[in-house]
């Protein structure tokens, strides 16, 4: 029962800070509920039983790519923000139905997937990184190096638009 309320709170908190994200217009304060999602995010994961994604969760998200974000809007805050066109939403009265019918659907979904058996075996955390490192290591290779990649291209991004011309 506390399980299912801590699950409650957590999506509400993943949900408001999306919104809250998706709705703000200053950087920094998007940066920060990003974070408050994904940390929503990684306690919905230990609620689910699945530890080594939430550590997973923390360490990359949280732990590199959120800093990164972070470094990287404050270290490129442009001094002619105030100049910058402000874009208006044309039509919020389609945009309000389009969300709303994407969410029925998005319901309708989800309550005509079959439920899962209560008594599901989970594997232990030596199965899965023996696993990892054997059958999907080509896969957790590609995956760190695209991370890699990204970060190289964003901090080539950086140093790009910070240089001045001469």
């Amino acid at each position: 029962m506390m399980n299912e309320w801590l699950s409650y709170l957590f999506g509400a908190v993943v949900a408001g800070a999306a919104v809250y994200a998706a709705l703000s217009k200053h950087l920094v304060r998007i940066v920060f509920a990003l974070l408050a999602c994904l940390l929503g995010v990684a306690a919905l994961y230990v609620l689910l039983m699945a530890e080594l994604i939430a550590v997973a969760q923390l360490i990359v998200y949280i732990g590199g790519v959120l800093v990164v974000l972070l470094f990287a809007v404050l270290l490129t805050q442009r001094q002619d923000a105030e100049k910058t066109p402000h874009i208006h939403n044309r039509n919020p009265f389609l945009g309000s139905i389009l969300s709303i019918a994407l969410l029925g659907l998005l319901l309708y979904g989800i309550s005509s997937l079959p439920s899962l058996p209560s008594t599901t075996a989970y594997p232990s955390l030596y199965e899965l990184s023996a696993q990892l490192m054997s059958k999907h290591l080509l896969a957790f290779e590609i995956a760190g190096l695209l991370l890699t990649v990204a970060l190289i291209g964003a901090l080539y991004w950086i140093k790009k638009a910070t240089t001045l011309p001469e």
